[in-house]
């Protein structure tokens, strides 16, 4: 049978706390095994995408062509629609300069949307390759 050890460090001074369910069933907690991060609640706000986040217009502050870097701290989501008023138009994406997503819209008399969309990791540098933009959003 496996032992169950809890011994506090000698220079924290935070709290350690292990509360039962508010409820009659029982609940299991199964620790990583190997070393690592335990996913706390705490940690995961902090890191999970779209928690605390809102999406942001970000139309009149980006250029198509010019490379940004996400220094957010976290990940974020991208979303870029574009219109085509010529028979094709690819849209691309890239992220530390790989090309990531592609959207295609086809002229057809009047204009024609497509749709690009990534998560960006933090630090990562991302820029819209081609395509013209009518929308930026990003989840920040």
């Amino acid at each position: 049978m496996s032992k169950i050890a809890l011994s506090p460090s000698a220079s924290g001074t935070g709290t350690f706390t292990i509360a039962s369910p508010n409820s009659n069933s029982d609940r299991t907690l199964n620790l990583p095994d190997a070393a690592g991060t335990l996913a706390t609640q705490d940690y995961v706000g902090t890191q999970a995408i779209g928690v605390g986040q809102t999406w942001q217009d970000m139309i009149a502050s980006r250029v198509v062509g010019t490379t940004y870097t996400n220094t957010t701290g976290r990940p974020i989501q991208i979303l870029v629609c574009g219109a085509s008023s010529t028979q094709f138009t690819i849209f691309s994406m890239e992220i530390n300069g790989l090309a990531v997503s592609f959207g295609r819209a086809a002229f057809s008399g009047s204009s024609d949307f497509a749709a690009i969309t990534a998560t960006i990791p933090n630090n990562a540098t991302y820029r819209i390759v081609t395509g013209g933009t009518n929308n930026w959003l990003e989840l920040r």
